[in-house]
């Protein structure tokens, strides 16, 4: 049994040369770290864990993971010069990053919802027990 490996190089179109997948990902992750907005995936997991109990928040989190994650089209533009290559792994790198993000901050989001939702609940409805 012969063991057969094989080493791509890809330079195409690319005006920088030779590039690694490794340090394109890493490219990709910087940009899609700047351009998600944790804050706003975070608070959509808390709102709908608190408004609706546990049955909200997780679907944020399933919504976060199954909504659209593209290069934006400014992106799309400074990478023109590359390679196609370079563009599928760059792109596939970004959205995987952009996922994990929105994954994360809303289940987090979720779970700080679904801690305060009895508490809120019961501050809510603490003057109606007080005077009954």
């Amino acid at each position: 049994m012969a063991l057969l490996i094989l080493t791509v190089s890809v330079s195409g179109g690319d005006t920088t040369g030779w590039w690694d997948p490794a340090d394109v990902c890493l490219v990709a992750y910087g940009d899609a770290e700047r351009s998600v907005d944790r804050r706003m995936w975070l608070a959509a997991g808390a709102i709908a864990s608190l408004a609706t109990g546990i049955t909200g928040g997780p679907a944020v989190v399933v919504l976060a993971y199954l909504n659209n994650a593209r290069v934006p089209l400014t992106k799309w533009k400074e990478l023109e010069s590359k390679s196609p290559e370079y563009r599928m792994v760059y792109s596939r790198c970004y959205e995987d990053k952009i996922r994990e993000i929105r994954v994360k901050s809303s289940a987090v989001g979720c779970a700080v919802g679904s801690l305060l939702f009895p508490l809120v609940y019961l501050i809510g409805i603490s003057p109606f027990l007080i005077v009954y």
